[in-house]
């Protein structure tokens, strides 16, 4: 009976701190949308550098996120979630900071490679915690609801954030990329308080294994045209966005 009662004291601030987790996740979201440099960046790099160096940036963070997409999902398996968050957050502020920082094209092309490697790393991570902690808890029924929860606080730190950036670029082209490092510094301190959920050791499944579902999945058509609409989506928001910010800033001079 006393190891039974033993048993539960250990259990019970892990399955506590799993609650913690999903409360905190939307917050976790929020203060990672909260890029307030989102709508000034190309101007800021264009009054940098030159256009076409700004551009070269923008292939920059391109680059290094697709490079990492893979490596890091891995590394989220093998190490946890925790680690692959925290390490996204700190990628992403040091990334912040040496965009303020500037002074040099390869300055901004660190900051870059920095961005995209945290996008990298909390690219599948966060649901993946999201779920098994959940999951860990009994609670899988509230999958889709807080997978929509946690979507409304990034939509809405995406739409704050960019009014705010805007008007923080008039007063220093350089305090929308220190506030962004604020806020990654937040959404760090609240992995911090997040926990790992518990896995069996043999819940990865090796390389090869990841590999061969991968070739399985992209064979699936319907999972294979989400992944045609995701990249149609993804050019036609960014492209048209990027090179716009100039025009946009031209109708607002005159």
């Amino acid at each position: 009976m006393w190891l039974i009662c033993l048993a539960m004291r250990v259990q019970r601030p892990l399955y506590l701190t799993l609650h913690r987790t999903v409360t905190l996740m939307p917050w976790f979201q929020f203060f990672n949308a909260l890029l307030f440099w989102q709508a000034v960046w190309f101007l800021y790099f264009q009054a940098n550098l030159s256009g076409a160096e700004a551009i070269i940036l923008y292939s920059v963070y391109d680059i290094s996120t697709t490079l990492l997409e893979v490596p890091s999902g891995y590394f989220s398996d093998r190490l946890g979630r925790r680690v692959t968050l925290a390490l996204s957050t700190l990628c992403s502020l040091l990334g912040c900071l040496a965009l303020a920082a500037g002074g040099s094209f390869a300055i901004f092309a660190l900051g870059q490679s920095l961005i995209g490697a945290g996008a990298a790393f909390k690219s599948g991570t966060d649901p993946s915690l999201l779920y098994e902690a959940l999951e860990a808890t009994g609670r899988t029924d509230e999958v889709e609801a807080q997978e929509v929860r946690a979507w409304r606080f990034s939509l809405a730190g995406f739409s704050l954030s960019a009014l705010i950036g805007g008007a923080l670029s008039f007063w220093s082209p350089v305090a929308p990329f220190y506030a962004t490092a604020i806020a990654f510094a937040v959404a760090a301190a609240l992995v911090a308080y997040m926990s790992e959920p518990p896995r069996s050791s043999d819940s990865t499944p090796d390389l090869g294994t990841q590999i061969n579902q991968l070739k399985a999945a992209m064979l699936h058509p319907v999972l294979a045209w989400l992944f045609v609409l995701t990249v149609l989506m993804y050019g036609f928001s960014h492209l048209p966005f990027v090179f716009g910010q100039p025009f946009i800033l031209t109708c607002l001079l005159y």
